[in-house]
């Protein structure tokens, strides 16, 4: 449930041009999604934290997200 508040969250942040704080809240739900097992819901948070990325022109960390579901944490 937590993962998909922070989803929400990020994708609003997202909305809003807020996009560090949307790649933030979208990194937190994907571990939660992860510890859980949910792959759906992991897939939700990884897209929202593609596209964030990708909009702030951090496009190879957007790419691995997109190819492995990772992402580096140096931004």
């Amino acid at each position: 449930m937590q993962g998909a508040a922070l989803t929400a969250l990020g994708q609003y942040d997202r909305l809003l041009g807020r996009f560090r704080r949307a790649i933030e809240a979208a990194r937190r739900a994907v571990q939660l999604f992860q510890l859980e097992g949910d792959m759906a819901g992991e897939a939700s948070a990884l897209s929202v934290l593609a596209h964030a990325s990708s909009i702030l022109g951090w496009d190879a960390e957007a790419v691995e997200v997109g190819h492995c579901g990772c992402g580096s944490t140096t931004h």
